[in-house]
């Protein structure tokens, strides 16, 4: 009887057991679905902020696309492909007259001409130092005249790598004047839009220059290997001069110049018999060193700049 009356009470207790535990089994069960409402209301939330940010993408997709349209009918872009066609059409010109070797050692003074026009009209302060570097760059460009021979054709080469080095100063500013601090999406844009007006306007003087006899072009005279090498070339330098401007500042873009003389002059010496004379590598030194002196930082610049002032103005003090 008494293994009996043991037997039932363990039974009764298993048989609570049980219930307790049905009992907790029901009560995690809503626990569970509310976990379940928690992680779907997660996943709304997740997908509602990529919704907004996808929302947020279209606007600014618009947004691009409105500043493409009115960027096309800008008379800033034509403008400013005006000016890369005609920088790019005096870059070939002095070829026929002069080696590319003078032609790059000319351009390093467009960081000079690009200095005097960024204080006429984006506002960088005057430096003396910088006034020097000009002063030296100038003197650079003349020097290679005087070797060459004034009125000879050498001279034309010259002078037209100056208006080429010009041309080249005026497009950089002038970008730089019409579209500020832009991104590099917004820079690629840009040389997007001048590439699509190269592509409806850019064949019109070849018609004119054949048709009045300024520059006929017979088609099976022309050299497509060399052209299209070269084109592809100026490409390049067309997306990094149009980017960089944009993204940095043209004094900076203009270092290209400086390390393509020695690569002309050793091109130069080995493929065309070509050779610097004393006064040319005199006027390169300049070129040079008033380049250098532009890459001073303008804090540097003006506190180096103050001490001569202060001398020529009698008002330096030693402490």
């Amino acid at each position: 009887m008494e293994n009996c009356v043991i037997n039932n009470e363990i039974a009764m207790k298993s048989t609570n057991f049980f219930s307790t535990v049905m009992e907790s089994a029901d009560n995690i069960s809503p626990v569970m679905e509310s976990a379940d409402i928690v992680s779907t209301v997660m996943e709304s939330a997740d997908n509602d902020l990529t919704v907004m940010e996808s929302a947020d993408n279209v606007s600014t997709v618009m947004e691009s696309a409105d500043n493409v349209s009115t960027a096309m009918g800008s008379t800033d872009n034509v403008s400013t492909a005006i000016l890369m066609n005609i920088t790019v059409a005096l870059n070939y010109y002095p070829l026929n007259f002069t080696a590319p070797t003078d032609i790059t050692a000319i351009f390093s003074s467009v960081l000079s001409m690009v200095y005097i026009l960024s204080v006429l009209f984006l506002k960088e302060p005057f430096v003396l130092l910088r006034a020097l570097a000009v002063c030296l760059s100038t003197t650079g460009v003349v020097l290679f005249a005087f070797d060459d021979g004034f009125g000879s054709f050498a001279t034309l080469g010259v002078i037209l790598s100056v208006f080429f080095t010009l041309t080249a100063a005026c497009f950089r500013v002038y970008e730089k004047y019409s579209i500020g601090d832009a991104s590099p999406i917004q820079a690629s844009m840009l040389l997007t839009i001048i590439s699509i007006i190269n592509f409806l306007l850019g064949w019109i003087p070849v018609v004119i220059f054949h048709y009045t006899g300024f520059e006929k072009l017979t088609w099976s005279d022309i050299p497509w290997e060399p052209l299209m090498i070269t084109d592809f070339c100026n490409m390049l330098n067309a997306c990094f001069v149009v980017i960089g401007v944009a993204v940095t500042y043209p004094v900076f873009i203009s270092l290209g110049s400086l390390f393509g003389i020695p690569i002309n002059a050793v091109i130069d010496a080995i493929f065309r018999n070509e050779s610097f004379s004393a006064l040319k590598i005199v006027s390169t030194l300049l070129l040079a060193v008033g380049f250098l002196i532009l890459l001073i930082p303008l804090e540097t610049a003006k506190s180096i700049s103050r001490t001569p002032i202060k001398l020529i103005t009698c008002r330096y003090r030693k402490k």
